[in-house]
């Protein structure tokens, strides 16, 4: 005959406690294990990991290659050549196969940001357009998100180092 009077009994307070208690250390554990606390062992203090401490960024200071497919189906082999100072990147991309200096490049976190100008020139004469690149170091390489002030379909892709000549 259930009456609801469990918790007011002397094991049922004792089983709110120890539930209690467990619900306490299992968070504390969870907490220490993500490193997040500072810990002091004996005079020797474990420094605070925080996002900024924790493993940093790859390098993407060098040389970079790709082979990008465009909307239109033409294919160019893309270089890469990126210098990271601070929170600024400069160095040159091709586009098209054509070498262009890197314009407002910035890093934020992990994200590496730049566009390129470029010249269209068509039978009623020429027309200025920017092209955006977004660059995410990811295992093996860089992950490449390109658009284009036209309006022109979006075209991801992989970048890989360009290995050193011996």
């Amino acid at each position: 005959m259930f009456r609801g009077d469990f918790w007011r009994t002397l094991p049922g307070m004792i089983t709110a406690a120890a539930g209690l208690i467990s619900a306490l250390t299992a968070l504390v554990a969870a907490v220490n294990n993500t490193g997040l606390t500072a810990r002091v062992r004996g005079d020797v203090k474990v420094a605070v990991k925080t996002p900024a401490t924790m493993a940093p960024a790859p390098s993407v200071d060098g040389a970079w290659r790709a082979s990008v497919t465009y909307p239109w189906g033409a294919t160019h082999a893309e270089r890469f050549a990126l210098q990271v100072d601070g929170s600024r990147l400069s160095g040159t991309a091709t586009y098209l196969g054509a070498p262009r200096g890197i314009q407002d490049g910035v890093v934020t976190g992990t994200e590496l940001q730049f566009t390129v100008r470029v010249q269209e020139i068509s039978g009623s004469g020429t027309r200025d357009y920017t092209v955006r690149y977004r660059m995410t170091p990811v295992a093996g390489g860089l992950h490449v998100v390109l658009d284009d002030s036209r309006g022109t379909e979006t075209v991801q892709f992989a970048a890989t180092r360009e290995l050193a000549a011996r």
